[in-house]
């Protein structure tokens, strides 16, 4: 509908549609259905049985909506790049109410976080992880690839520092720091550091780092895997860098070295796929327009869990659209490791270059 006065241009006035959920969803072919929402009608029922009835009415005398339809509009927006008020419009509700339903669901979805996104724990678990690492490449012994990425958003408000928000590319964001498994679930996050900090920095802070750093619960030699831009640690594998490691003058030790860092990062490339297929199911995640921390982190948060019960539910989506591609590493930033720690990482290292270059094929 057009509506123009005088010495205007014409202004397109949009109208609700009061019968998408009700009549043109139910009706969507499945492939139509998981091309809109991202996930099956099989996902979406699962995760709506998960999050329970609506329990708190959004007006006084007013019936709670459908979990479903609140489900539904959420998915829409995390899937989409489509403007919340043309969402709201879609769906037939006030862009207020939009919100509303977004904020509820991705809250209880963040919440789901504990149980959904988890380390492997026993020795059974984490013997099973390594198993599925193994059979990429070579790589013994590794329970998860860790690596991050940058979230897009809006300048932060309500911040001491929104500046710290401006990473080193110059846009602001926050940081999605993850460890993914061979199957590219997410085993542990930490949402919403800002963009300027390193990676590195981030990991020492976070609970998985801390927990690593005081009580290696890992079993018998296993450990996690990462790019240069992390310290070198027992318990986490780094490669070995070329403008510090490739000046032995032995050429057979250089290129045991060069084979250790190829299935090093063969294998690490996991937790970038991970990132992709993130990034292309829920394609809000290639800039957020939010202007609060907090709720960026929350819709983050929320989008990795649907990540891992699609997985886990055999939703899988193989698109990427290139968002895959391998991070730029970020120079490493020196954290305090004693000596004795720093001669057990190298050891450890070094037991793998000559048992992965006795393996090569």
């Amino acid at each position: 509908m057009l509506e123009a006065h005088a010495g205007q241009r014409p202004a397109i006035l949009l109208e609700r549609n009061n019968d998408f959920f009700e009549e043109t969803v139910p009706n969507l072919t499945e492939q139509q259905y998981r091309e809109q929402f991202r996930l099956s009608r099989a996902t979406v029922a699962q995760i709506s049985n998960m999050l329970g009835r609506q329990q708190h009415p959004f007006g006084a005398g007013k019936p709670p909506p459908p979990r479903e339809k609140q489900i539904l509009l959420t998915l829409w927006y995390l899937g989409s790049v489509m403007s919340l008020r043309k969402v709201a419009m879609l769906f037939g509700v006030s862009t207020m109410t939009a919100l509303k339903y977004i904020a509820e669901v991705t809250s209880l979805l963040a919440d789901m976080h504990a149980d959904v996104i988890r380390m492997p724990e026993t020795a059974q678990e984490q013997e099973n992880v390594s198993a599925a690492f193994e059979t990429l490449h070579g790589l013994p012994c590794a329970v998860g690839a860790l690596d991050g990425c940058h979230i897009p958003m809006n300048k932060p408000v309500n911040t001491e520092d929104s500046e710290a928000f401006v990473n080193r590319k110059g846009f602001y964001s926050i940081n999605l720091l993850a460890v993914c498994d061979a199957k590219r679930l997410f085993r542990d996050i930490c949402v919403g550091w800002p963009g300027s900090v390193h990676d590195s920095r981030i990991f020492r802070n976070s609970s998985l780092g801390k927990r690593l750093m005081e009580e290696n619960f890992l079993d018998r030699g296993k450990f996690l895997i990462a790019d240069a831009a992390f310290q070198l640690q027992p318990w986490l594998m780094t490669p070995f860098r070329e403008n510090q490691n490739y000046l032995n003058p032995d050429p057979v030790n250089n290129r045991k070295k060069k084979h250790f860092n190829k299935v090093l990062s063969s294998t690490r490339v996991k937790v970038e796929h991970g990132f992709g297929l993130l990034k292309a199911r829920f394609r809000r995640l290639t800039y957020v327009e939010i202007k609060s921390v907090e709720k960026a982190t929350k819709i983050v948060v929320a989008c990795c869990v649907l990540h891992n019960l699609s997985m886990q539910l055999g939703d899988q989506w193989e698109e990427d659209n290139g968002l895959a591609a391998p991070a730029i590493p970020e120079g490493q930033e020196q954290g305090e490791l004693q000596q004795g720690e720093y001669a057990a990482a190298a050891g450890r290292r070094a037991e793998l270059v000559e048992q992965l270059w006795l393996m090569r094929t």
